[in-house]
């Protein structure tokens, strides 16, 4: 099936409205002879099964039928939005309930651009869905996941680029949706923000236990500091799981893989090797996997159903835990960006930070 679908889509692009793809060839040299190697393009998504025949059946564009099969397709500009609303809701380990779904919706069009001064009405998309089909869209969406107003995210895209739906036989199960494309866009810069993750309870005594710092006894309790050139990278995996509308059951919660380093750093004026760096944390639990995800202030990238967020620089680790009646312990734990201190083994005045 994969080869079939692959002969039609190329067969079905090179048919399309937009002419040939020029950035989709080498060149052969002068004097050689033979024939160019194709290159693709970057895969941006894809979607196969239902989800696959919901846009097939979706798209506005020309049917085309061989002897390989059946396809849509087009070639050219391109520009993808896709949106999403919600979270889709998590259930908290072990409780049952119904869970509102994120609502999800994806369009493309080809970009249109009026001449100065005239007025009218840009062109339809020639897809727009929603649903399981839109989700299936966002979550393969390769592309940066971009936190908006409250409760809404966006991935798009916007340059020359390829769409093919197809099928071999009309099963579900056949149904393939490609999306190529190369943008002509200049990404927004990543910014380097900051993070700040507040924890306390059973997450910070969590936290504070898998802190590979020395601990500082103090009288009625405890604390691990460092402060330092540090790297934070969060990894989710999953939406929070997705429950149709009017059913119940129990939500497969989102999965987080978190890591803490140090990162090597040669003092002012030294010369030689960093040393190694050292490993902090590294955790996989749902609750505290969360709050520093969602903490570290940095725009997420996705690949293969993974989003993940980065943080390096300076941060200030900050965990105690206080001996409270009945001999308990209070744990808090703060982690946020931090700068103007002064080296180790330095004397003076850190530069002082803010207005």
């Amino acid at each position: 099936m994969r080869i079939r679908f692959v002969a039609v889509a190329l067969l079905a692009a090179g048919c399309r409205t937009g002419g040939d793809d020029a950035s989709s060839a080498k060149s052969i040299p002068p004097g050689a002879l033979g024939l160019p190697a194709p290159t693709q393009l970057p895969l941006l998504a894809e979607v196969t099964g239902l989800a696959a025949q919901t846009i097939y059946d979706t798209l506005k564009l020309d049917v085309q039928t061989d002897s390989l099969g059946t396809s849509k397709g087009h070639t050219g500009e391109l520009a993808f939005y896709c949106n999403r609303i919600g979270s889709g809701g998590t259930i908290p380990a072990g409780a049952q309930g119904i869970v509102a779904p994120a609502q999800y919706g994806c369009s493309m069009t080809v970009p249109f651009n009026f001449p100065p001064g005239a007025q009218g009405l840009p062109p339809q998309p020639f897809l727009q869905v929603d649903g399981d089909a839109a989700r299936a869209l966002y979550v393969s969406f390769n592309a940066p996941e971009k936190n908006g107003a409250a409760g809404t995210w966006s991935k798009s895209f916007k340059g020359d680029g390829k769409v093919v739906c197809g099928f071999a036989s009309a099963t579900p199960s056949e149904y393939r949706c490609e999306v190529r494309g190369k943008s002509t866009v200049e990404p927004d810069p990543v910014p380097t923000g900051g993070v700040s993750v507040t924890l306390a309870g059973a997450d910070a005594k969590t936290f504070y236990e898998l802190l590979k710092l020395p601990v500082n006894n103090a009288v009625g309790g405890g604390n691990k500091r460092r402060k330092g050139p540090t790297a934070l990278v969060c990894k989710k995996k999953g939406v929070g799981g997705q429950i149709p509308p009017g059913a119940q059951g129990i939500a497969a919660p989102a999965t987080y893989d978190c890591t803490i380093n140090t990162v090597p750093t040669i003092p002012t004026g030294a010369q030689g090797l960093p040393g190694p760096a050292k490993l902090l944390a590294t955790f996989k639990t749902a609750s505290l996997g969360a709050k520093f995800y969602n903490g570290l202030d940095s725009t997420p990238t996705q690949a293969q159903g993974v989003a993940t967020k980065k943080y390096s620089g300076d941060v200030a680790i900050d965990c105690s835990y206080a001996l409270v009646s009945g001999g308990q312990k209070k744990y808090t734990c703060n982690v946020a960006s931090s700068s103007g201190g002064i080296p180790p083994g330095a004397q003076g005045l850190p530069q002082p930070q803010g207005g």
